[in-house]
């Protein structure tokens, strides 16, 4: 009948050794956890960053945009009043 214990039974009662086995399997799993939160945290975090310094790059290129927009609207203007003021003195 020994032979079919298994192999973490030490004593008649079985049980201190396989409470010892539980335990120990809880506090793996939960350090895992643990581990995985943190990993989980420090992931979310750079995220985050890569976001924020993509609302950045955004923002700095529709000042871009507006910038060359307003200038690009300002040479017809700018034509069309040189055209003007030349036609009127000839």
């Amino acid at each position: 009948m020994d032979e079919a214990r298994p192999s973490w039974v030490v004593s008649d009662d079985g049980w201190i050794e396989y409470r010892r086995l539980v335990l120990s399997e809880l506090t793996r799993l939960n350090e895992n956890i643990l581990n995985l939160g943190m990993k989980v945290d420090s992931l979310n975090s750079q995220r985050l960053e890569s976001i924020s310094h993509l609302y950045v790059a955004v923002a700095m290129l529709q000042v871009k945009a507006g910038v060359w927009g307003l200038l690009g609207g300002f040479v017809p203007v700018i034509l069309a009043i040189l055209i003007g003021l030349l036609t009127k003195k000839l």
